[in-house]
C-alpha cells in the first residue's frame, strides 16, 4: 500500500470511527439520563459493556493508524489528527464508565459520565 492510499484509507476510516464512537457516547449519555446508575446496569441489548467491545476493534485501528503518523509522507491534516485523537480519548472515557459499573461506584460512575459528556459532541 503506498503511503497515499493508506493517507486516503486512513482518513476515511477516522472520520466514520469518529462518528461511530461519538455515537455510542451519546447513547451511554441518553440511557444514563434516562435510566440513571441501576437502571442502566439493567439494559440487556445493547449494554454498555457490548457497545465498549465494539469499540475495541476500533480502537485498535486507530492506535495502528497513530503509529503511523511520524512516518515520512503520512500527513492527515490537522483537522482528521484531531479527530483521531479525540476518538481515542472518547474510548477511554467509555472505558472508566465501564469500569465505575463494574465497580458498582455510583459517584465514580455519575463522575465518569459527566467527563464523557463534556467531551462528547451532540
Amino acid at each position: 500500500m503506498t503511503e497515499e492510499d493508506f493517507k486516503k484509507q486512513a482518513t476515511k476510516f477516522v472520520t466514520e470511527a469518529w462518528e461511530r464512537i461519538f455515537g455510542v457516547s451519546n447513547t451511554v449519555i441518553a440511557n444514563s439520563k434516562l435510566y440513571g446508575f441501576h437502571g442502566i446496569q439493567l439494559i440487556e441489548n445493547p449494554n454498555i459493556h457490548q457497545l465498549l467491545s465494539s469499540m475495541g476493534v476500533v480502537s485498535g485501528m486507530l492506535d495502528t493508524i497513530i503509529s503511523h503518523l511520524s512516518n515520512p509522507g503520512v500527513d492527515l491534516g490537522p483537522e482528521n489528527v484531531r479527530l483521531l485523537l479525540n476518538a481515542k480519548k472518547q474510548v477511554s472515557q467509555l472505558e472508566a464508565v465501564a469500569a465505575a459499573l463494574a465497580a458498582d461506584d455510583e459517584a465514580l460512575y455519575n463522575e465518569e459520565v459527566e467527563k464523557l459528556q463534556n467531551q462528547a459532541a451532540f
